[in-house]
């Protein structure tokens, strides 16, 4: 719904003309990325494992980040990839 508005400065001759809008909502912050989105997805136990170790790291920052919680992460066996867990 707009609703149109006029009113008179203090000078009395300029018109400022304003749209009022009802209904509209607030916008997210955009915050989120994919690591943000993935660590919401996350409970209290849950991993995931990752082949870049960067990611594991921006994975373990959200984590922190969104749940004010613990993480742990580790190199795998395999030397090549990361696990990253959400421990509280």
């Amino acid at each position: 719904m707009l609703k149109l508005i006029s009113e008179e400065t203090s000078k009395g001759s300029d018109t400022i003309t304003h749209k009022i809008e009802k209904g509209v909502p607030i916008p997210m912050k955009h915050t989120h990325g994919k690591w943000v989105t993935l660590a919401r997805k996350m409970a209290v136990g849950d991993s995931v494992v990752l082949d870049i170790e960067n990611h594991a790291i921006s994975l373990r920052a959200a984590i922190k980040r969104i749940h004010k919680g613990k993480t742990a992460i580790r190199i795998q066996d395999d030397n090549k990839s990361w696990r990253v867990w959400r421990t509280k």
